[in-house]
């Protein structure tokens, strides 16, 4: 999981969605000016600057397209991240309630695949 983006995602759950928006663009401007200085509340991980920049412009992407569709090249596990965001805009009426769905179906789509019974050899 990316722990970087959960904690984005708890510093905006409870923004109006323009505030979510240039908070997502002050992360990525910040980013861009002090890359080697930019951290969590803590120490930053080596290595994952690359993986955080990708998740807050997938984050960008999914709001400014207003929960359509999961942003392309994100991580299925980095977009169930999201949800919250989600759910948080169709309480605030933002978001119309059909975009839970694209949630739903990846949650039953990344369901884990029963074990083979006693016996029985897996394919492969």
């Amino acid at each position: 999981m990316n722990y970087e983006g959960f904690l984005l995602v708890e510093k905006l759950k409870s923004r109006s969605w323009p505030a979510m928006c240039q908070y997502v663009d002050a992360t990525l401007a910040a980013m861009d000016r002090w890359p080697s200085a930019f951290e969590w509340d803590g120490m930053f991980h080596p290595g994952t600057m690359a993986g955080f920049r990708q998740f807050v412009l997938c984050t960008r992407t999914y709001l400014a397209g207003e929960g359509k569709k999961r942003p392309a090249g994100m991580p299925l596990a980095d977009f169930l991240l999201l949800k919250p965001l989600c759910e948080y805009l169709i309480r605030e009426g933002r978001f119309p309630a059909d975009r839970l769905d694209v949630f739903k179906e990846i949650e039953i789509s990344s369901a884990p695949v029963s074990a083979p019974e006693s016996g029985e050899r897996a394919a492969g």
